[in-house]
């Protein structure tokens, strides 16, 4: 089973994002053997603003392997903690979380200390985090089940079209990093074009889509080409 991630970030505004939502769906129904790879080869998770997530899980349900991401979680569990969205709040509305993601790290000063109570709150509440590291530094708790590398240097400016690695890289990276019992994925200007490579090798078993996925059909083209 491959993972494909759609990261929006800031970006839509809740009409937009049924807007996407809607294309994605009806465009699903018209191409019933990309449905059915979906169904049985692909987990696809759509990570979308917060306010934007319920909205979008009641669009959302009935498809199989469709499910919802946040793009980030607090690392309080709950309380007087104004504006916090946490792994509580989002419990049986997100079953996916990525963090520790390098923008967080960089424009958030997020570190080792926050991300680590972030995934210890997400395995409490039943949310699986994506675990993002940038590279052989980060450190790597043993409980981790998905491990996403998003190279810095790699990560697109919203347009999809950022530096990727080539796959040779992506594959060495993997191999000194020593996790064989981790999912690994990677994030950094993926593609409907560069997809068709990395997709060649069984040791990359997901991806983590940025300015690429905010297109319905592009995010539709990179899962076909997968």
């Amino acid at each position: 089973m491959k993972y494909i991630i759609g990261n929006w970030k800031a970006n839509k505004t809740l009409n937009e994002s049924l807007q996407w939502i809607d294309i994605f769906i009806t465009e699903l129904h018209k191409n019933r053997t990309l449905k059915k790879k979906i169904e049985q080869e692909i987990s696809v998770v759509i990570c979308p603003s917060f306010p934007h997530l319920y909205p979008l899980k009641q669009k959302l349900e009935g498809l199989r392997n469709i499910f919802l991401g946040a793009q980030d979680i607090s690392s309080v569990e709950k309380g007087i903690y104004t504006g916090e969205t946490t792994a509580l709040n989002l419990q049986g509305i997100a079953q996916f979380a990525i963090i520790g993601h390098s923008e967080r790290k960089k424009n958030f000063h997020e570190n080792e200390q926050m991300i680590s109570l972030k995934l210890c709150l997400a395995n409490k509440y039943g949310i699986k985090p994506f675990y993002c590291i940038n590279n052989f530094d980060d450190i790597i708790p043993p409980s981790i089940e998905f491990i996403c590398w998003e190279p810095p240097e790699s990560i697109s400016h919203g347009d999809g079209k950022g530096n990727f690695k080539p796959l040779s890289d992506i594959l060495n990276f993997k191999k000194q990093l020593n996790v064989p019992n981790m999912h690994f994925i990677y994030g950094g200007s993926v593609n409907e074009n560069n997809i068709k490579e990395y997709i060649k090798s069984d040791e990359i078993e997901g991806f983590i889509i940025g300015g690429a996925s905010l297109d319905p059909y592009r995010f539709l083209h990179i899962i076909e080409n997968s």
